[in-house]
């Protein structure tokens, strides 16, 4: 297990962009994309999708798009953050998480 650094702006920006959505109970996801640094995953980017949602699912419209702007920016998957609206409006981590302030976070991209 590896430790994962998050900057907490990260998900505030995730949640500023998923509100929309979450204001109608719609889902929301993201990709938290980074690099290894030290032997630590450090999250340096939220990548937002082209995607559809429900109340109980969302889905990435164009998978290839997402690898083509990770190929061209340098950055691997770390983890995906989405939102649960019809239970708690709040985000989810799917990964191990510590989070910190490491700088600013580019997003590349925002829901259709």
């Amino acid at each position: 297990m590896r430790t994962v650094i998050c900057p907490i702006e990260a998900i505030a920006e995730f949640l500023k962009i998923a509100n929309p959505n979450t204001s109608t109970k719609i889902e929301t996801c993201g990709i938290l994309a980074g690099e290894e640094m030290n032997g630590q995953l450090v999250v340096t980017a939220l990548i937002v999708p082209t995607q559809t949602g429900k109340q109980d699912y969302c889905a990435m419209e164009d998978e290839v798009e997402l690898f083509e702007c990770q190929i061209a920016e340098g950055l691997m998957t770390i983890g995906w953050i989405h939102t649960h609206p019809q239970f708690v409006s709040c985000a989810r981590m799917q990964c191990v998480l510590i989070i910190c302030c490491v700088g600013p976070v580019p997003v590349v991209g925002r829901p259709a």
